[in-house]
């Protein structure tokens, strides 16, 4: 754990890069708002279903806080 602090620090942060770059998630958001479905958005845009899933969710949560809460 002091290793992963440690490189945390110095700007170092683990785990697989994202594949949605902001330019796919805007037009993933786009997509979206004209009814397109999650499967065509993500054959579209080049990632898997469940990314965009994922990132709409997420999206959806930053923009009404109660979303999620238990």
């Amino acid at each position: 754990m002091d290793g992963l602090k440690a490189a945390k620090v110095r700007g170092r942060v683990g785990g697989r890069p994202t594949n949605l770059t902001p330019d796919k998630s805007a037009r993933a958001h786009d997509m979206r708002a004209e009814g397109r479905t999650i499967k065509d958005i993500a054959k579209t845009i080049d990632v898997s279903e469940a990314t965009v899933v994922r990132h709409l969710a997420g999206a959806r949560k930053d923009q009404c806080p109660g979303i999620g809460a238990v």
